[in-house]
């Protein structure tokens, strides 16, 4: 495999069930024909393992499931402010956008429960969560406890913006 950000390289070391699974596999395949794999294809493939290979087969979380959202949460606190044209900026847009967004769709759709991964999501994930449930219009269950002025008042804004 031929990597495009060292970060996804790093990331795959990590998580070597990750690395060798079919989900991987096939989103390499999917994103480019030469097997280059960059952020947004490896996170799309993790939302495949995620769901298919570890939340299937597991009726309760794993310690590799927190492993996961801990190293993405690691990162995006770690690499939050830098610009828009370095990797540390596309791994951690790709981790909020083709992992995070995605896992959102996927419960959105009653394909997971929320409750499977919104408990592991570290304070910057469940930020970004909030943001896109709020330019969705869509508010997923254990985001808003004790939020529900702020659900209010996003509401409040989006529906004008929306007019």
């Amino acid at each position: 495999m031929v990597f495009a950000n060292h970060y996804a390289e790093s990331f795959l070391n990590n998580f070597p069930k990750f690395k060798e699974s079919k989900s991987l596999k096939e989103a390499v395949s999917f994103f480019d024909e030469n097997e280059k794999i960059n952020s947004d294809g490896m996170f799309s493939g993790l939302t495949r393992y995620y769901v298919d290979e570890i939340v299937l087969v597991n009726s309760s979380i794993t310690d590799e499931e927190k492993e996961i959202f801990d190293y993405i949460e690691d990162h995006l606190n770690k690499y939050e402010d830098y610009a828009n044209d370095t990797e540390e900026f596309e791994f951690n847009n790709a981790a909020c956008v083709s992992f995070l967004e995605n896992l959102l769709n996927y419960a959105s759709a009653d394909l997971m429960q929320y409750s499977r991964f919104v408990p592991l999501l570290g304070q910057k994930s469940q930020d970004f969560c909030r943001a896109w449930d709020e330019f969705t219009g869509v508010k997923s269950p254990g985001l808003w406890q004790n939020r529900e002025a702020q659900w209010e008042k996003s509401q409040e804004y989006w529906d004008g913006v929306r007019k």
